[in-house]
């Protein structure tokens, strides 16, 4: 009984990760549509530099899929031992 419990647990963990890993996704993908060129009076100029606020969404995103890797390849080998 306990195990279903544990299992639910988890599947309800990475269900949870998936749907903000999901949201923040379409938030870096809606910013960098944005963020392209802004049209100014004299020039067009990029608004900010995309590259940076790529690097900020990715690290964002790199800072929510690496516990939850590191929990499957540690769940997993609990299960193995």
């Amino acid at each position: 009984m306990q195990s279903i419990q544990k299992t639910n647990n988890q599947i309800a963990t990475y269900l949870i990760v998936g749907v903000l890993a999901t949201g923040l996704t379409l938030s870096i993908l809606d910013s960098i549509q944005r963020s392209d060129v802004e049209i100014s009076p004299t020039k067009g100029t990029p608004k900010q530099d995309p590259t940076s606020e790529i690097t900020q969404s990715e690290n964002a995103l790199n800072s929510i899929i690496q516990p939850v890797k590191d929990g499957i390849t540690a769940d997993l080998t609990l299960k193995a031992n």
